[in-house]
């Protein structure tokens, strides 16, 4: 007898329940429910507080994406990539996009803080920030190298014939004789 028809399907306070017909004290839950969305198109409610303080930190207090991940409790060892991680999920780009936040409006952003003035003393350029959004416009440019080395690897074959090794030996035997 296969597993599947000692099963029957049932239903427990809304949950499906496989029963086991020879035993109906142990119930199963059914494994084939409805599977959870994908990672990226999970909606914005179901991130975890992590990830949501990460978030906050980043967009809310404008801290780093690396900063913002390690003030929400990330490791260092992931942070870097926690915040860009988030950024791809369709729901955010989704509510970004309800809140009205264009290309055209970060573009914007991104060239006023070209000429940022240092806060404290605004006759002087704010060089930290400036190099920042210098960086973040050449990471959406798509400015920088790729981070792995594609190198070429390159194969020659030489074929010799008979005669052409006779000459290489002859060749070594006259050098040798020559150097002693």
């Amino acid at each position: 007898m296969k597993r599947d028809d000692a099963l029957v399907e049932m239903e427990s306070e809304g949950i499906p329940v496989l029963v086991d017909k020879m035993s109906p004290e142990r119930p199963r839950f059914d494994l084939r429910a409805k599977p959870l969305p994908r990672g990226n198109e999970r909606p914005i409610s179901k991130l975890t507080h992590m990830q949501k303080k990460a978030l906050e930190n980043k967009f809310e207090l404008g801290m780093g994406n690396k900063q913002a991940a390690i003030q929400a409790g990330y490791a260092l060892s992931s942070a870097p990539d926690v915040i860009p991680k988030l950024m791809a999920r369709k729901p955010i780009i989704d509510a970004l996009k309800a809140k009205g936040i264009t290309d055209e409006k970060i573009a914007s952003v991104i060239a006023e803080g070209l000429d940022a003035m240092h806060p404290i003393r605004p006759e002087q350029p704010d060089h930290n920030a400036r190099a920042k959004f210098v960086r973040e416009a050449n990471q959406v440019l798509d400015n920088y190298p790729p981070k792995k080395i594609q190198s070429e690897q390159r194969v020659i074959e030489i074929h010799l014939s008979g005669e052409d090794v006779k000459a290489i030996r002859k060749y070594e035997e006259m050098r040798n004789a020559h150097a002693s």
